[in-house]
Protein backbone atom coordinates (compact mmCIF):
# COMPACT_ATOMS: atom_id res chain seq x y z
CA UNK A 1 0.00 0.00 0.00
CA UNK A 2 1.43 3.34 -1.07
CA UNK A 3 0.35 6.09 1.31
CA UNK A 4 0.76 9.83 1.60
CA UNK A 5 1.04 10.87 5.25
CA UNK A 6 0.31 14.42 6.38
CA UNK A 7 -0.09 16.08 9.77
CA UNK A 8 -0.67 19.43 11.39
CA UNK A 9 -2.55 21.18 8.59
CA UNK A 10 -3.99 23.76 11.00
CA UNK A 11 -6.73 25.11 8.72
CA UNK A 12 -4.16 26.27 6.15
CA UNK A 13 -5.96 26.16 2.81
CA UNK A 14 -2.89 27.24 0.81
CA UNK A 15 -1.01 24.18 2.11
CA UNK A 16 -3.96 21.94 1.24
CA UNK A 17 -4.01 23.38 -2.28
CA UNK A 18 -0.32 22.44 -2.65
CA UNK A 19 -1.13 18.93 -1.42
CA UNK A 20 -4.01 18.67 -3.89
CA UNK A 21 -1.74 19.56 -6.80
CA UNK A 22 0.81 16.99 -5.61
CA UNK A 23 -1.83 14.27 -5.29
CA UNK A 24 -3.14 15.03 -8.80
CA UNK A 25 0.17 13.89 -10.29
CA UNK A 26 1.05 11.16 -7.80
CA UNK A 27 0.34 7.45 -7.59
CA UNK A 28 -0.96 6.51 -4.14
CA UNK A 29 -3.55 4.26 -2.54
CA UNK A 30 -4.55 6.34 0.46
CA UNK A 31 -3.86 9.46 2.47
CA UNK A 32 -3.49 9.48 6.24
CA UNK A 33 -3.87 12.71 8.20
CA UNK A 34 -2.34 12.55 11.66
CA UNK A 35 -4.47 15.21 13.32
CA UNK A 36 -4.58 18.94 13.95
CA UNK A 37 -6.69 19.80 10.96
CA UNK A 38 -7.95 22.92 12.77
CA UNK A 39 -6.46 25.67 14.89
CA UNK A 40 -4.29 28.67 13.99
CA UNK A 41 -5.53 29.04 10.38
CA UNK A 42 -8.76 30.51 9.04
CA UNK A 43 -10.22 27.79 6.76
CA UNK A 44 -11.25 24.76 8.85
CA UNK A 45 -14.24 23.86 6.67
CA UNK A 46 -12.28 23.96 3.44
CA UNK A 47 -9.55 21.73 4.88
CA UNK A 48 -12.06 19.21 6.21
CA UNK A 49 -14.00 19.23 2.92
CA UNK A 50 -10.79 18.49 1.04
CA UNK A 51 -9.83 15.62 3.36
CA UNK A 52 -13.30 14.13 3.01
CA UNK A 53 -13.18 14.50 -0.79
CA UNK A 54 -10.02 12.37 -1.02
CA UNK A 55 -11.28 9.83 1.57
CA UNK A 56 -8.32 10.58 3.84
CA UNK A 57 -8.05 8.38 6.90
CA UNK A 58 -7.72 10.84 9.76
CA UNK A 59 -7.07 10.75 13.48
CA UNK A 60 -7.89 13.39 16.03
CA UNK A 61 -5.14 15.71 17.22
CA UNK A 62 -4.73 17.85 20.30
CA UNK A 63 -6.30 20.86 18.54
CA UNK A 64 -9.47 18.89 17.83
CA UNK A 65 -9.41 17.70 21.45
CA UNK A 66 -8.96 21.26 22.79
CA UNK A 67 -11.73 22.52 20.50
CA UNK A 68 -14.19 20.02 21.96
CA UNK A 69 -13.02 20.75 25.51
CA UNK A 70 -14.15 24.35 25.01
CA UNK A 71 -10.67 25.89 24.77
CA UNK A 72 -11.11 29.53 23.82
CA UNK A 73 -7.45 30.56 23.56
CA UNK A 74 -6.81 33.34 21.06
CA UNK A 75 -3.44 31.84 20.14
CA UNK A 76 -5.20 28.82 18.60
CA UNK A 77 -7.64 31.05 16.69
CA UNK A 78 -10.55 29.09 18.17
CA UNK A 79 -12.88 32.12 18.46
CA UNK A 80 -12.71 32.43 14.65
CA UNK A 81 -12.96 28.65 14.21
CA UNK A 82 -16.11 28.51 16.36
CA UNK A 83 -17.62 31.35 14.35
CA UNK A 84 -17.07 29.77 10.92
CA UNK A 85 -17.03 26.00 11.41
CA UNK A 86 -20.04 24.18 9.99
CA UNK A 87 -22.13 21.60 11.79
CA UNK A 88 -20.98 19.00 9.25
CA UNK A 89 -17.33 19.77 10.03
CA UNK A 90 -17.94 19.56 13.77
CA UNK A 91 -19.67 16.21 13.31
CA UNK A 92 -16.79 14.93 11.17
CA UNK A 93 -14.19 15.96 13.75
CA UNK A 94 -16.20 14.49 16.63
CA UNK A 95 -16.20 11.06 14.97
CA UNK A 96 -12.43 10.81 14.47
CA UNK A 97 -10.52 8.06 16.28
CA UNK A 98 -7.39 8.76 18.35
CA UNK A 99 -5.44 5.97 16.63
CA UNK A 100 -5.70 3.88 13.48
CA UNK A 101 -4.09 0.45 13.47
CA UNK A 102 -3.28 -1.55 10.37
CA UNK A 103 -2.59 -5.05 11.60
CA UNK A 104 -1.49 -6.35 8.19
CA UNK A 105 1.37 -3.79 8.15
CA UNK A 106 2.09 -3.87 11.89
CA UNK A 107 1.49 -0.09 11.87
CA UNK A 108 -0.20 2.49 14.06
CA UNK A 109 -1.13 6.07 13.16
CA UNK A 110 -1.61 8.68 15.88
CA UNK A 111 -1.18 12.40 16.46
CA UNK A 112 1.13 12.24 19.47
CA UNK A 113 2.60 9.14 21.08
CA UNK A 114 -0.14 6.48 20.77
CA UNK A 115 -2.30 5.82 23.84
CA UNK A 116 -1.06 8.93 25.67
CA UNK A 117 -2.50 12.40 26.09
CA UNK A 118 -0.74 13.66 22.97
CA UNK A 119 2.79 13.20 24.29
CA UNK A 120 5.42 14.83 22.05
CA UNK A 121 8.16 12.67 20.56
CA UNK A 122 11.21 14.43 19.12
CA UNK A 123 14.38 12.87 17.75
CA UNK A 124 16.12 13.54 21.09
CA UNK A 125 13.24 12.27 23.27
CA UNK A 126 13.36 9.22 25.52
CA UNK A 127 11.92 6.57 23.21
CA UNK A 128 11.25 4.15 26.07
CA UNK A 129 7.74 5.66 26.10
CA UNK A 130 7.18 3.38 23.08
CA UNK A 131 8.01 0.15 24.96
CA UNK A 132 4.35 -0.82 25.46
CA UNK A 133 3.39 -0.20 21.83
CA UNK A 134 3.33 -3.51 19.98
CA UNK A 135 3.30 -2.14 16.42
CA UNK A 136 6.65 -1.90 14.68
CA UNK A 137 5.78 1.08 12.48
CA UNK A 138 4.66 4.15 14.42
CA UNK A 139 3.42 7.17 12.47
CA UNK A 140 2.83 10.36 14.42
CA UNK A 141 2.70 14.12 14.02
CA UNK A 142 2.33 16.82 16.69
CA UNK A 143 5.88 18.20 16.72
CA UNK A 144 5.80 19.85 13.26
CA UNK A 145 9.25 18.35 12.62
CA UNK A 146 9.90 15.53 10.10
CA UNK A 147 11.50 12.50 11.69
CA UNK A 148 12.64 9.00 10.80
CA UNK A 149 14.05 7.15 13.79
CA UNK A 150 14.59 3.61 15.00
CA UNK A 151 14.10 2.26 18.48
CA UNK A 152 14.94 -1.43 18.79
CA UNK A 153 12.54 -3.14 16.36
CA UNK A 154 10.37 -0.02 15.87
CA UNK A 155 10.47 2.55 13.10
CA UNK A 156 9.10 5.95 14.10
CA UNK A 157 8.02 8.37 11.37
CA UNK A 158 6.72 11.91 11.51
CA UNK A 159 5.83 13.63 8.21
CA UNK A 160 6.42 17.08 9.68
CA UNK A 161 3.77 19.73 9.18
CA UNK A 162 1.75 20.39 6.06
CA UNK A 163 0.29 23.68 7.28
CA UNK A 164 2.76 25.08 9.79
CA UNK A 165 6.33 23.75 9.49
CA UNK A 166 8.57 24.67 12.41
CA UNK A 167 11.88 23.21 11.27
CA UNK A 168 13.21 26.41 9.74
CA UNK A 169 12.81 25.32 6.12
CA UNK A 170 9.44 26.98 5.61
CA UNK A 171 8.07 24.45 3.13
CA UNK A 172 5.21 22.06 3.77
CA UNK A 173 6.44 18.57 4.60
CA UNK A 174 4.75 15.26 3.82
CA UNK A 175 5.78 11.63 3.88
CA UNK A 176 5.33 9.14 1.06
CA UNK A 177 5.61 5.53 2.12
CA UNK A 178 5.10 2.07 0.81
CA UNK A 179 3.92 0.07 3.80
CA UNK A 180 4.77 -3.24 2.15
CA UNK A 181 8.35 -2.48 1.12
CA UNK A 182 8.98 -0.01 3.99
CA UNK A 183 10.28 2.57 1.56
CA UNK A 184 9.95 6.11 3.00
CA UNK A 185 10.46 9.48 1.32
CA UNK A 186 10.00 12.95 2.75
CA UNK A 187 8.73 15.49 0.23
CA UNK A 188 8.64 19.28 0.51
CA UNK A 189 5.85 21.18 -1.22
Amino acid sequence: MKAVIVADIHANLMAVDKLGRFLDVSDFDTVFCLGDMIGYGDEPNEVITFLKSINARCVSGNHEYLFFQGEVGERYNFPHTRKVISDASVEYLSDLPREIMLKQYNAIFSHGVPFTDFEYLYANSDFSILDKIVQQKIFLGHTHYPMLASYYDKTILNPGSLGMPRDGIGLSSILICDLETENYQFVRL
